[in-house]
């Protein structure tokens, strides 16, 4: 496969990756401010921590392949 190719799948993945990761984050946000407008007790909040966890690995992952990369060109 083409490298630019690849390259572009993979943005596209950390992008929906990222949007999925912003919107779980965005329902646990609004949901505490209803919880604080409301006056709620006992509340109980619930965010799925998937899309956190795989960005997070994403990330680490890009890093260490952008590294990767420099220290080649450098060489």
């Amino acid at each position: 496969m083409n490298r630019i190719v690849f390259s572009y799948i993979i943005n596209v993945l950390y992008t929906a990756l990222a949007c999925w990761t912003f919107v779980e984050f965005y329902s646990v946000i609004t949901e505490l401010a209803d919880i604080i407008k409301n006056e709620k007790f006992p509340f109980e909040v619930w965010f799925n921590g998937v899309p956190f966890i795989l960005l997070f690995i994403g990330a680490i992952i890009y890093k260490l392949n952008l590294s990767f990369t420099i220290e080649r060109t450098i060489d």
